[in-house]
């Protein structure tokens, strides 16, 4: 017998597994008795199963994996997406306050006995980079509609 390993992330919902391993029962011939054995690593859980020699360990995998997840609530599967798309919003307003305490600073900057030509060198590279920023910030915000 050979040995397939199956990682479920993020806690287990009781009901998405035994769905999952009804479908590992009904496609692949394997049944409880083929469990070797349960590790949780966190919020994870690796699950050892004998399988038979014949049978390929990647489709067992992928059939455990895909009935796994459409047997997850739908509030479950919209959680990580969801929780996406505020962290990136979050980066966003980040960096557009940023944007706007640079350009707030540059614009409020009066360069007059600048004989330092280190910070010389640093205000005209700040000027440079400002409309590339600038369009950045665009860049994010069209991207955080999708």
């Amino acid at each position: 017998m050979d040995e397939v390993k199956l990682l479920i992330r993020g806690g287990v919902d009781p009901q998405a597994f035994k769905t999952a391993f009804q479908a590992l029962i009904n496609n692949h011939d394997i049944d409880p008795t083929n469990v070797r054995g349960f590790e949780r690593k966190g919020a994870d859980m690796l699950i050892r199963v004998a399988v038979p020699a014949d049978q390929p360990k990647a489709a067992i995998a992928r059939t455990f994996d895909n009935a796994y997840e459409k047997a997850l609530p739908e509030s479950t599967t919209q959680a990580l997406p969801t929780a996406e798309r505020q962290n990136k919003q979050e980066f966003i307003d980040f960096a557009n306050k940023s944007i706007d305490r640079i350009s707030s600073v540059l614009s409020n900057l009066n360069i007059t006995n600048m004989n330092n030509q280190l910070i010389q060198a640093m205000a005209v590279f700040i000027r440079a980079e400002m409309p590339i920023l600038l369009a950045a910030r665009s860049t994010w915000a069209k991207s955080a509609v999708r």
